[in-house]
């Protein structure tokens, strides 16, 4: 579902609003996520004008990311290549990066990978550069980046003068700050029409207050909300399963270098406390900003071993933890011949016509120029009474009325469309096309 918000943003990126969204408030993706970073894809996914494109890029980014950083700072140590490469492709949230849909966090992987080789190599300029585009890809990095000043004012490796790291330790923070105020005064309430920005924050812990910043407060300083959070978040298995598969494969770094994870440490701190399953589920973007730091930290500190010794107890250690490779996904979700023929379906239909589709779909026609998306939760006995179930949840996003909709794709193999399905039929809606496996059926309004 995703990708319905990512593809279509990314391909009409300039169009009016810019990152057009038709499942997002208020028509823009910048109504959910203040990613302008997005717009650098657009003229690429135009060009080549397919999804398979999102994907490789998807991919060209980690590694890409990845060959730099070995590239500069392992170019006299190609022995070593392999076994640090097999010690980064044990950390699972690493490998999932590179299978699931792609988000702007992908971007915040690659400008702050580049980020840190720019201070190795002692390119300020260039830094400076780096870290605003990183500044740039997502609304809850200045909250994040500004802890960059720890690591920035403590490691040997950066060939700094006292002076330059402090400079550059007020510049990330005075910019995090510019830009976290930016965003709140100015570019969410642009685009949400003066309403106020989406609580992802509140959603992900309920009960903490009705705000971003009320949530925020009672984590700080709130005795009861610590206890709550200590006994529902931090003393249960799945906590401690979070902690030991995401921290494994770069244990060598907490020695020298336990600065990095300190810096890491409010994305970690929010993903192993949100009640969103999912944000410490190690299966999706969630720790790609945080992986830049690890996967550094962790090139530094191997880079002057002696011996390929001290690699077996960290890579048992690794191993243990490292959770199903990619192939075991490429093998589940291997298409099978209705999958190629839904797929043609889709790709039969005209993208400059207006479709409905159900918003589990909906990613199926995210390049086309406009879509709508419905929810169905329960029968309707009438196209207008499905309308009506939709209406309240439709009325800040930007796509047609579904008042006026022509066109609907229904989804037969899912009860509740299989029931507007035999509904639309009563009303004189005609079938235009099926797909060949019989599971989805457009229809259109006579």
């Amino acid at each position: 579902m995703d990708q319905a918000y990512v593809h279509q943003a990314i391909k009409n990126g300039f169009n009016n609003p810019i990152l057009q969204c038709d499942v997002c408030r208020y028509g823009s993706y910048m109504g959910e996520h203040t990613s302008p970073m997005l717009l650098l894809l657009t003229p690429i996914f135009n060009i080549m004008n397919s999804h398979v494109m999102i994907y490789l890029v998807e991919v060209l980014i980690i590694f890409g990311a990845l060959f730099l950083f070995f590239k500069y700072i392992l170019k006299d140590k190609l022995h070593l290549w392999s076994i640090i490469f097999i010690l980064i492709l044990c950390s699972k949230p690493f490998k999932q990066a590179l299978i699931w849909d792609f988000r702007e966090d992908h971007l915040t992987f690659l400008f702050l990978s580049l980020s840190f080789l720019s201070l190795y190599k002692k390119k300020i300029s260039l830094f400076v550069v780096c870290f605003l585009f990183t500044l740039m890809t997502k609304e809850h990095l200045p909250y994040f980046l500004p802890f960059l000043s720890i690591p920035i004012l403590m490691e040997k490796e950066f060939d700094l003068s006292k002076k330059q790291r402090i400079f550059l330790s007020f510049f990330i923070t005075i910019s995090s700050l510019v830009w976290l105020v930016t965003i709140h005064k100015v570019i969410t309430p642009y685009f949400n029409g003066g309403a106020p920005p989406t609580n992802h924050i509140v959603g992900r812990f309920p009960g903490f207050g009705e705000t971003n910043s009320e949530v925020v407060k009672n984590i700080l300083t709130s005795p009861k909300h610590w206890w709550k959070l200590i006994t529902e978040r931090v003393l249960d298995l799945e906590a401690w399963r979070y902690i030991l598969t995401l921290f494994a494969p770069f244990i060598l770094i907490f020695k020298r270098r336990w600065f990095w994870v300190v810096a890491a440490s409010p994305i970690f701190m929010m993903n192993m406390l949100s009640y969103a399953k999912t944000q410490r589920s190690l299966s999706f973007h969630y720790e790609l900003a945080i992986l830049p730091l690890f996967i550094f930290a962790l090139i530094l500190e191997v880079r002057n071993f002696k011996s390929s010794k001290q690699f077996i107890w960290p890579l048992m250690i690794a191993l243990c933890f490292a959770g199903r490779w990619p192939n075991y996904y490429t093998l589940k979700y291997w298409p099978s011949l209705d999958d190629l023929q839904d797929r043609q379906f889709f790709a039969s239909l005209n993208p400059e016509k207006n479709y409905a589709i159900s918003f589990k779909h909906s990613a199926q026609i995210a390049h086309h120029r406009k879509f709508g998306a419905f929810k169905i939760k329960e029968n309707a006995d009438s196209i207008d009474q499905f309308i009506s179930q939709n209406t309240k949840w439709y009325q800040n996003l930007s796509g047609f009325n579904l008042m006026n909709m022509k066109y609907l794709i229904l989804d037969l193999n899912q009860p509740h469309e299989e029931n507007l399905y035999n509904v639309a039929l009563k009303e004189n809606w005609a079938i235009i096309s099926k797909s060949s496996s019989k599971r989805f059926v457009l229809m259109e309004n006579k």
